[in-house]
């Protein structure tokens, strides 16, 4: 993403320092998952109360997929427009 919004140089001494650091160190640890059976209300007000960007959708507590606000904004502007 940097790559294409940025010269590749300043990104490459930008990143230099990360590059030592562990993706456990970096990486989110709460992560809050849904079944993918549920509605496009609950999500969407799980999203929005707890302050999220992306909830890990699960089957038998296994990850399916990944919802963002974008991907539940898009069908209830549908509905409205």
């Amino acid at each position: 993403m940097f790559g294409r919004l940025m010269p590749q140089r300043p990104v490459k001494r930008i990143c230099e320092p990360t590059n030592r650091q562990a993706l456990n160190d970096v990486m989110n640890h709460d992560v809050t998952a849904v079944m993918e059976i549920g509605s496009l209300e609950s999500v969407l007000g799980k999203i929005t109360k707890e302050g999220l960007n992306r909830l890990l959708m699960v089957r038998a507590g296994k990850p399916v997929g990944i919802v963002n606000g974008h991907d539940l904004l898009c069908p209830v502007l549908r509905y409205f427009l």
